[in-house]
């Protein structure tokens, strides 16, 4: 999925739709320690708890000892950005993020 803002900065997320095939939209109005934020959070159910998700059916667990990897590439494309001096000259820069052992 990405985000397309009005001044063609792009900023994109990546992810195995087949281990996570949902997508969670965390957001933080400032009822937490006064804080605003949006996050997307790719998920393995489609609740925001795991006591809904059962009552509806949906079970995802990971056995013991077993080991769950998920991979996140993140991408930027746009003009520099004056606020945290990051420049991309419009050339697409990426990061990946490789969650759990396996």
């Amino acid at each position: 999925f990405s985000a397309v803002y009005a001044n063609g900065e792009e900023l994109t997320f990546s992810y195995d739709k087949d281990k996570l095939p949902y997508l969670g939209v965390w957001l933080n109005n400032g009822e937490f320690q006064n804080l605003y934020n949006i996050a997307p959070e790719p998920c393995n159910i489609p609740f925001d708890s795991p006591e809904k998700a059962k009552l509806k059916g949906y079970t995802a667990s990971i056995p013991a000892k077993e080991k769950f990897k998920m991979t996140i590439d993140i991408s930027y494309k746009g003009e520099k950005n004056e606020q945290s001096n990051y420049e991309s000259d419009n050339r697409l820069r990426a990061a990946r993020r490789t969650y759990g052992n396996g």
